[in-house]
């Protein structure tokens, strides 16, 4: 069975790519227009679902647990276990954070055209190198 990791970027790409498009009608300058309701709940469930999709696919880097779509975990996480991988992770946080609200006030939401960039990327190359394949050669069946 060919384990890829790429499946989990793949979908969560895919609402964040369905947020982009659909979201330019419904939301501009920042705000919903006033009769939006019934649209605006389904469209906010996008992001939301692509945020579970990588909390449940990605949950260990470098042999630790990681939570990396909620900030109060990660404050918990970095309280038991230091900086060293925590660090890290925190100064995506804060980079993503500052690129991602220069980029939306600047391309609104076609700034998710970067973070979707780079899942393409690590898509791409978990094809040409299966992220699953060089684990499984270090374990034992």
């Amino acid at each position: 069975m060919n384990d890829l990791f790429s499946l989990a970027p793949g979908l969560e790409a895919a609402p964040l790519f369905l947020f982009m498009i659909c979201g330019r009608g419904a939301i501009s300058g920042g705000a919903t227009g006033a009769n939006l309701t019934w649209e605006f709940y389904p469209l906010v469930a996008l992001p939301a679902f692509a945020m579970g999709l990588q909390n449940a696919a990605l949950r260990r880097v470098g042999g630790r647990i990681v939570r990396t779509t909620y900030v109060t975990g990660m404050l918990t996480d970095l309280a038991e276990a230091g900086v060293v991988l925590g660090g890290g992770i925190w100064l995506a946080f804060v980079t993503g954070a500052i690129t991602g609200g220069y980029a939306q006030k600047r391309w609104e939401l076609r700034s998710l055209l970067l973070p979707l960039s780079v899942l393409a990327l690590i898509i791409a190359l978990d094809w040409l190198q299966p992220i699953h394949a060089a684990r499984r050669g270090n374990t034992q069946d």
